[in-house]
């Protein structure tokens, strides 16, 4: 196993397990190197879901660097952007498909402990700095919010050529002044949705202009053949970013986004599900009441779509015919 082999080189296994079946399964690690037990879990197509390590003969584990090669490029690229120097010590993937997401530790030089939780694309969710929430990216102890007035002349220069009469809802300041970005978030006149990364130095580093706000760029939509001016292009409920995003084609009523992974736990006595949501659906859970699964009753409540992950345990004891399926809404 090449993950395996990357973050946890000369291991001597102790137990492995292969928890789920293919293709949302994973293995389940323990072991040693060199007097350092470790806990992996991996997925079967390679991902690094989670990595603990303790040293038995040190009094402060916390010492112990972890490998982070296996996190996507984005991941790394924030994190050396916005912790330079970080000693990474301990990595933990949550979430499935559009709603992947890394949570990660680790201290500085200085001593802080650092927490900060990265989606797979290198988005920012949170940054904890010895127990205390700070700005995303900047670096500081306060959590500041950065207005216009706050922007280098060469970045406002850069953003009226570029997205002239933008209103700015939001501007997140990432790493220093000598090699860091400003990330800017507004809207234009005709209402279309504005996101552009700028250098301190007025470079652009991504310009993204989404006139109907359904996640995708105008310029994505061109290229994929949806249409930019509708955020359902093909009317299934599904915001076109979000289908791409999950795998299905904003293009094709008959294809869906992959919203929900499913997983046997407990020794298989337990289904534990992740829905990835959407803002403007409501979703429910259904399970068959009949073994040939055409009769299907609500599980749950039915919930609206954040924009995050919400995770289900279900007892498979539970279920009449051991099925469930998702049922969504606008």
């Amino acid at each position: 196993m090449e993950t395996l082999k990357a973050v946890a080189p000369g291991i001597v296994i102790r137990e492995l397990k292969l928890k789920g079946r293919s293709p949302n399964g994973h293995y389940k690690i323990e072991g040693s190197v060199e007097g350092i037990e470790i806990e992996l879990k991996i997925a079967v197509n390679g991902l690094l879901l989670e990595l603990e390590m303790e040293d038995n003969n040190s009094n402060d584990g916390n010492n112990i660097p972890v490998n982070t090669d296996t996190l996507p490029q984005a991941v790394l690229e924030t994190l050396a952007e916005v912790v330079p120097g970080l000693l990474v010590t301990e990595i933990e993937s949550k979430g499935r498909a559009s709603g992947l997401h890394f949570e990660i530790e680790g201290h500085l030089e200085d001593g802080s402990e650092i927490e900060i939780k990265l989606a797979a694309d290198g988005t920012i969710r949170k940054i904890e700095r010895d127990g205390r929430k700070v700005g995303a990216g900047n670096g500081n102890d306060d959590d500041e919010t950065l207005t216009e007035a706050d922007l280098p002349q060469a970045v406002l220069d850069t953003l009226a050529e570029a997205a002239p009469g933008i209103v700015i809802s939001e501007i997140e300041q990432k790493g220093n002044d000598n090699g860091g970005l400003f990330e800017i978030e507004g809207s234009l006149e005709n209402g279309a949705r504005v996101e552009i990364k700028i250098s301190h130095d007025g470079e652009v580093r991504k310009l993204k202009i989404d006139s109907d706000y359904d996640g995708l760029g105008d310029a994505e939509e061109v290229e994929h053949g949806s249409d930019p001016n509708d955020p359902d292009t093909d009317d299934d409920v599904f915001p076109d970013g979000f289908e791409q995003n999950g795998g299905g084609d904003p293009n094709d009523a008959d294809s869906r986004p992959d919203i929900a992974d499913p997983e046997l736990t407990d020794g298989g006595t337990t289904i534990m599900i992740i829905v990835d949501t959407v803002e403007g659906i409501f979703f429910q859970l259904e399970h068959c009441t009949d073994d040939a699964g055409e009769m299907w009753e609500p599980l749950g409540d039915e919930f609206p779509g954040t924009g995050l992950p919400v995770e289900f345990s279900i007892e498979r004891g539970d279920l009449p015919c051991g099925m469930i399926r998702v049922k969504v809404r606008k």
